[in-house]
């Protein structure tokens, strides 16, 4: 019989969506690292923020991710619109000179989930081949943002915060000086094992006077188990 909850079919298990349990809402690349802002979305911590500083290094997907950023903050410079360039569609800008000149270096999101908006931070390549700070104003990601763009914007948002999400969860690389020292660790933590287990076998082990002071001089000898063993006859 088809099991229904609440009048729907019922999907099987495996079909069945997986709670989320977490929200990144902030993330900042440093050299070839990020630090990250995120948010409890289940459990006992529901609500409550946490900030990690990475110590791993990131992945292609994940700089890719914050490229996509680049155009859109060469819109929000008035870029284009400042050479005399009309935009029709900003996804065939991404290659476009005016898009190398933006580069993002982090982003922070705010706000309900109906009504979140975004900031983005980075730099901006100047004459001279210079470069200087560059952050946006908070940018609405729903209908009602006065930003042309904010569809795309939005779907920019939510790869970048997928990638931020997957890279907490171990789509990383991790530092060859950091192997080393788990590596050390594990080789001291394995030579201790083994002088604690030579240890307590050396002192459950009695001592040959011990046993001597119970059992006589020649205990453990064929002589003590048996006193006739040499002369005894084999049938």
């Amino acid at each position: 019989m088809t099991e229904l909850i609440n009048g729907n079919v019922a999907l099987p298990e495996e079909l069945q969506e997986v709670p989320k349990m977490i929200k990144i809402l902030e993330a900042h690349l440093k050299d070839d690292f990020c630090d990250y802002v995120y948010q409890y979305l289940q459990g006992v911590e529901k609500g409550n923020k946490q900030k990690s500083d990475s110590i791993y290094i990131v992945k292609e997907e994940l700089k890719k991710a914050f490229v996509k950023f680049h155009v859109h903050m060469a819109c929000l410079d008035d870029l284009f619109k400042n050479s005399g360039l009309e935009v029709t569609d900003i996804e065939i800008l991404h290659n476009h000179d005016y898009t190398f000149l933006m580069t993002c270096t982090g982003f922070k999101v705010t706000g309900d989930d109906d009504m979140e908006q975004i900031t983005l931070y980075g730099h901006k390549f100047v004459s001279g081949g210079a470069r200087i700070k560059w952050e946006s104003p908070k940018i609405p990601l729903d209908s009602l943002s006065s930003y042309r763009w904010y569809n795309e914007l939005k779907a920019a948002a939510d790869d970048a915060r997928r990638e931020v999400e997957r890279y907490k969860y171990g789509n990383y690389t991790v530092p060859e000086d950091h192997i080393d020292e788990e590596e050390e660790e594990k080789k001291a933590k394995k030579k201790q094992t083994k002088l604690k287990f030579d240890k307590d076998l050396t002192e459950a082990a009695p001592a040959v006077d011990d046993l001597e002071g119970v059992f006589g001089p020649n205990v453990g000898t064929d002589e003590e188990m048996d006193p006739d063993f040499e002369t005894a006859e084999i049938d």
